[in-house]
């Protein structure tokens, strides 16, 4: 390890054979240390010990992963076996994920026409229930109001009465 100062500059410079050179700022005129970044604080050798336990660390995690997968794979099968041994129990259904049919990636005004044909009177409770019956999702907190400002706002909706839409289009 080789130290050097700079007189005009004040800059403290660390240099090793192996390793760049690490500069530190001072204050010439209180002669003291101003703080460096974090980083120039270690040595090339401190750095290289931590990248090196962050490695076994790695490597550490991705045996366990390989390990919890061999583990489910291992569970998988012996339900797979449960499954096709007994032929008097029921077929195991499992739980069905959430699935967004082509209606929820529509937008709403279209969604509606989907589900009335041209002549169609109904309300926005009616619209609200036939959209949900084919698993319309939404974010919205209140699906039943955007499905009104949907009518009100769409030409090929038409307001016959108080609450009541007529699909046209």
């Amino acid at each position: 390890m080789i130290r050097r100062t700079s007189a005009d500059s004040g800059i403290e410079e660390t240099v090793s054979e192996a390793s760049p050179v690490i500069a530190v700022m001072t204050d010439p005129a209180a002669s003291q240390v101003v703080d460096p970044p974090e980083i120039a604080s270690f040595s090339v050798d401190e750095i290289r010990a931590e990248l090196a336990s962050r490695q076994r660390s790695i490597t550490k995690l991705e045996r366990e992963k390989a390990r919890l997968r061999a583990r489910i794979r291992a569970i998988d099968a012996e339900v797979a076996e449960l499954i096709g041994t007994d032929s008097e129990a029921p077929a195991f259904v499992p739980l069905p994920t959430v699935v967004r049919l082509p209606l929820s990636d529509l937008p709403l005004g279209e969604a509606i026409s989907k589900v009335f044909d041209i002549g169609d009177e109904f309300s926005p409770a009616v619209a609200e229930e036939r959209l949900l019956a084919r698993s319309y999702s939404s974010r919205v907190a209140n699906l039943r109001t955007s499905i009104t400002q949907v009518l009100s706002r769409e030409m090929r909706f038409k307001r016959v009465a108080r609450g009541v839409y007529l699909r046209t289009a």
